[in-house]
């Protein structure tokens, strides 16, 4: 299994190189940023399981940031880092659905270690259970495709971009652009929703046979 990915984003230099020091043995795949907008670019680009991210930064707060990736990509499971004097604002953003827990600073490393191996624990488990009530088999499976079509196309029925798409199986943009274009075509539909929806029904009807 692939180590789970975190992106770690704080204003300043030497909490997020606090951040690193503090997971890098633990076997996760880390990327830090010190602004916002790159992490939002990096969420574009690459596949990304947690986001641990501060709430007070001066081009983007963590709020709006974590907003953002409800939005765009719900599946990163979000992680606010705050000070005693914006706990209720992390509070708030819980109730909201906009993020699942918050650490507070400063930290103590063990403690951060269990709470950010707790997180990860909870997606796996997630993600077990949504992979032991899929159906068993996929109408992709029973299409002519190539192996890396049917992985562009299970990639696609994830909510996965183009763009995490390419990062998770090493293609190129193109390449993903294309994949996805051959799919559609073979499944008869034009969008994304058609071609879920295809699969979907395709794959019930396999079922019933």
């Amino acid at each position: 299994m692939s180590p789970f990915s975190l992106l770690l984003v704080d204003d300043e230099p030497e909490i997020v190189e606090s951040l690193r020091r503090a997971l890098r043995d633990d076997g996760y795949e880390l990327m830090t940023t010190t602004s916002p907008v790159e992490a939002v670019a990096i969420l574009e680009k690459r596949a990304v399981d947690v986001l641990i991210s501060d709430l007070r930064m001066p081009e983007m707060s963590g709020l709006e940031l974590v907003s953002h990736v409800k939005r765009h990509h719900p599946h990163v499971v979000r992680v606010l880092l705050t000070g005693h004097a914006t706990l209720g604002s992390a509070l708030q953003a819980i109730n909201e659905g906009a993020v699942g827990r918050y650490l507070t600073k400063p930290w103590d490393n063990d403690e951060l270690r269990r709470d950010i191996k707790d997180v990860v624990q909870q997606l796996s488990a997630s993600r077990d259970a949504a992979a032991a009530a899929a159906p068993k088999r996929s109408a992709l499976d029973g299409a002519d495709l190539s192996p890396r079509l049917r992985e562009t196309g299970a990639a696609l029925m994830t909510g996965a971009s183009e763009k995490q798409i390419a990062s998770r199986l090493g293609l190129s943009p193109h390449t993903t652009h294309h994949y996805v274009k051959t799919l559609y075509r073979h499944f008869g539909v034009s969008s994304r929703a058609e071609f879920m929806a295809r699969v979907t029904l395709d794959t019930k009807q396999e079922d019933t046979k």
